[in-house]
């Protein structure tokens, strides 16, 4: 399996970003400068759930990205 690293620029957000991919039937769920990709809608939910749950933050669903 080959990825590509996307790195982020540190910052501190409030909310645990769900965003779906463009380029790849794929989810990314961002918690600050930190993303996770997954292949499927309810595997994200269920990782973003997790960690609102966890860190006590809101899940916002954004634009494509």
């Amino acid at each position: 399996m080959t990825a590509a690293v996307v790195p982020f620029p540190p910052r501190r957000l409030r909310a645990i970003c769900i965003l779906p991919l463009r380029e790849a039937a794929g989810w990314l769920v961002l918690h600050g400068a930190i993303g996770w990709l997954h292949g499927d809608y309810s595997d994200a939910i269920a990782d973003a759930q997790w960690l609102a749950k966890n860190t006590g933050l809101p899940i916002r669903y954004g634009a494509r990205a």
